[in-house]
């Protein structure tokens, strides 16, 4: 309240009576430090990272629910976009409630990072807060899972991967919907990032590391992020082989599919840009980016042309998706769903 803490930190005072759930990681502070730390911000003693894994983590063998963290790949260059896939699966005989907020955003899910020459993981901190009060469990079923995604590459801090190295990421999040101390534990991810080799790639990289690029890659657009737009139409126009395209491509196909307010005096939203959107997403079926991406970006597009009357189109959509995807597990029960409408 003093204004000097930094970004998810607080006093030790505070957080002897903080509530343990749901799981939020930060900094807990020296306040003896917060008078220097208003005039060099490098005053503040950080004391301790408090994280979620000091709550009762359940061992894997002796919990129904597997909580499981998924790459798509293990190799990506510095400003790639590196997106999880995060799934809670029900291995027991009966019907689990589980909490349906797999996002980071909504501080149930907690992620940690040890970064290239550390021995310690830190938390990663969403760029932004989200609202999950109020919403109802979802029963999962014998022997089915849910999904969602973690979008890793950019969070408060900025640009998480901007250095080349080897990351190691895990994940633990509650064991139950009434949020007990008991937490599931991911098995630990290991990424590499490499610098990029070819000009073309290099050119891309410097192109995407950018505020305006992380956030509007995090939020599949807007309008409003003028420069970081551009600089993501400049990949997909002049980098399209490199690793870096799908993922600018989808953003930029998301976007056009949802057209937001604020941008360039605009005060009603407009309508989606169909054909702009299918030219981005069509080049992003067949790629790397991770399954559930992929899904539901195409389960957009096929919503968006159903609204316009394509039905046609949204069918053919539809088709190409099913037949790109069905193998996939992390998208298995996404599938059968996509595959009733």
């Amino acid at each position: 309240g003093a204004g000097s803490l930094p970004f998810a930190s607080i006093t030790s005072e505070h957080a002897a009576g903080h509530q343990l759930n749901p799981a939020e990681s930060y900094v807990v502070v020296d306040p003896s430090g917060l008078g220097t730390a208003r005039r060099a911000p490098g005053g503040v003693r950080q004391m301790a990272v408090r994280s979620a894994r000091e709550h009762r983590v359940v061992a894997r063998d002796a919990h129904p629910l597997r909580l499981t963290l998924e790459a798509p790949k293990t190799d990506y260059l510095v400003g790639e976009p590196v997106t999880l896939t995060v799934g809670i699966h029900n291995t027991g005989p009966d019907a689990r409630e589980v909490l349906e907020l797999l996002d980071p955003s909504f501080g149930f899910l907690n992620i940690e990072i040890r970064r290239p020459g550390s021995r310690v993981f830190e938390p990663f901190r969403p760029a932004v807060r989200a609202y999950g009060r109020g919403g109802a469990p979802l029963s999962l079923a014998s022997d089915d899972t849910v999904h969602g995604e973690v979008k890793l590459f950019f969070g408060a801090e900025g640009w998480t991967f901007e250095q080349p190295g080897t990351y190691v990421v895990r994940a633990d999040y509650p064991a139950d919907a009434l949020i007990s101390e008991k937490r599931l534990q991911s098995e630990e991810v290991t990424l590499q990032v490499v610098e990029p080799s070819s000009d073309t790639a290099r050119r891309a990289s410097h192109l995407m590391l950018g505020t305006e690029q992380g956030l509007f890659l995090l939020f599949n657009g807007g309008d409003h992020l003028v420069k970081g737009r551009e600089s993501l139409e400049k990949v997909s126009e002049e980098a399209g082989a490199t690793p870096f395209a799908p993922a600018a491509r989808l953003a930029l196909g998301r976007s056009a599919l949802e057209p937001t307010v604020g941008a360039q005096g605009v005060t009603s939203r407009p309508p989606a840009r169909l054909d702009e959107a299918q030219r981005y997403l069509e080049k992003t079926l067949d790629t790397d980016l991770p399954a559930l991406s992929r899904l539901w970006a195409q389960e957009a597009l096929a919503e968006a042309l159903v609204s316009n009357d394509q039905v046609s189109e949204a069918e053919a959509v539809r088709r190409r998706t099913i037949e790109a995807l069905e193998g996939e597990k992390t998208t298995s029960s996404e599938i059968k769903k996509f595959r009733i409408q």
